[in-house]
C-alpha cells in the first residue's frame, strides 16, 4: 500500500436521522505534509477523522491512502498504517501500567521480549517520559497522557499520524512538547484542532470546514490573510497575529 497520497473525494456523510454531516469535501495530503483541519464546533472534523479510521462509512465518496481506498474489506491494513489519538487521551489508555498501555499495539501484533522492552523504551523515551514507565496512567497529568497516547502511537511506527484536538487542555511547557514532537514526525499528519496558533507554528496547509464543506484548503498565511473567510467560517486570527503569546 502507498501512503504518499491521502485522497478525500467528494465525501459525504449522512447520520441515521437525517442530519447531513460532510458535503462534497474534497483534498489531498501529500508525503511528509501537515495538515490543519479547521472550523468552529459542528463543522464536521471529528466526523471526518471518523470515517477515515473506519468508524463509520461514507454516505458517498471515497477516502483513499496511494490507491488503496478505505473500505471494511481493507480497513485493518489502513489502521497499521495510521496511528490516531483522539481528544480524550482516557479512551485510549487502559493498562495497569504506562509500559504496558504503550506496549500494547507491539503485543497485538506479535512483539516479544527484548524486541517489545527495546521498542517500548524508544517510543517512552521519543517523547520525553521514559520516567513514567511504571506509573499507572490515572495518576498522571493530562499534558503527562497525551504524551502516552502519542508513544504508544508512535511505537506502532505509522505512516501517517491523526490527531484530535492534541493541545486541548495542555498547559504551556506540555503544549511545546507537542509541538516538538510534531515537527519531528517526518511523515503525513492530520491534526484537527481549534488551537490556531498551533496551526500556524507547525502546519503546512489548512482546510477550513464549515458546516460539512471545504470552504479553504491554503498555506497558514493565506488562510489567515482571508479576514472574510475566518469571520464566515467563525475563526479568529491566531493570539501570536494579535499581539499575544499563547
Amino acid at each position: 500500500m502507498s501512503h504518499h497520497l491521502i485522497t478525500f473525494s467528494d465525501l459525504c456523510f449522512c447520520y441515521p436521522d437525517g442530519t447531513q454531516v460532510l458535503n462534497g469535501v474534497s483534498f489531498q495530503i501529500h508525503h511528509g505534509e501537515k495538515v490543519a483541519l479547521v472550523g468552529a464546533n459542528g463543522a464536521g472534523k471529528s466526523t471526518l477523522i471518523n470515517l477515515l479510521s473506519g468508524f463509520y462509512q461514507p454516505t458517498s465518496g471515497y477516502i483513499a491512502l496511494g490507491d488503496t481506498k478505505v473500505t471494511p474489506s481493507t480497513i485493518e491494513s489502513v489502521r497499521r498504517t495510521i496511528g490516531f489519538t483522539f481528544q480524550n487521551s482516557d479512551d485510549q489508555l487502559f493498562m495497569p501500567t504506562v509500559f504496558d498501555d504503550v506496549a500494547f499495539g507491539l503485543v497485538n501484533i506479535g512483539v516479544q521480549g527484548e524486541d517489545l522492552q527495546q521498542q517500548v523504551t524508544k517510543a517512552l523515551r521519543r517523547v520525553g517520559i521514559e520516567h513514567l514507565a511504571d506509573r499507572p496512567p490515572y495518576r498522571l497529568s493530562g499534558g503527562q497522557k497525551r504524551a502516552v497516547a502519542l508513544a504508544g502511537i508512535l511505537a506502532m511506527e505509522p505512516s501517517v499520524l491523526v490527531l484530535d484536538e492534541p493541545s486541548d487542555g495542555l498547559d504551556p511547557k506540555a503544549r511545546q512538547n507537542l509541538i516538538s514532537q510534531l515537527e519531528g514526525f517526518t511523515h503525513s499528519q492530520l491534526i484537527a484542532t481549534h488551537d490556531l496558533d498551533l496551526v500556524l507554528d507547525i502546519c503546512d496547509k489548512v482546510v477550513v470546514l464549515k458546516e460539512g464543506v471545504v470552504m479553504s484548503c491554503a498555506t497558514p498565511q493565506q488562510t489567515f490573510a482571508d479576514l472574510e473567510l475566518l469571520e464566515a467560517s467563525a475563526l479568529t486570527l491566531p493570539l501570536k497575529m494579535q499581539g499575544y503569546t499563547p
